[in-house]
């Protein structure tokens, strides 16, 4: 389907810049984006959330509670649980 107007919050936060990601064999996604924590943003501790969205399943968004992702880090590594069924990640700074 086409989520791209698909929106979880109210308000605006700052994107990740050259957001990059890939998915190994075994589930686990890796995002890297560019650093620009340490100037004292104030989004510099802003973690990040991830929603799942499972091919069949649009509308049962599932949210990833603990990421670990922040982004100053630049980097966040996690898993996706669901066998073999496509997914779409919809990614959010907060």
């Amino acid at each position: 389907g086409d989520f791209s107007q698909l929106q979880f919050s109210a308000g605006k936060r700052q994107r990740a810049f050259h957001l990059r990601g890939q998915i190994d064999l075994e589930g686990r996604v890796l995002l890297q984006w560019e650093k620009v924590g340490g100037r004292g943003f104030v989004e510099d501790d802003d973690r990040l959330m991830v929603v799942v969205l499972h091919e069949g399943r649009a509308f049962c968004p599932r949210v990833l509670e603990n990421t670990g992702g922040v982004r100053k880090d630049g980097m966040a590594s996690f898993r996706i649980d669901g066998g073999n069924v496509a997914f779409v990640l919809s990614l959010y700074f907060a």
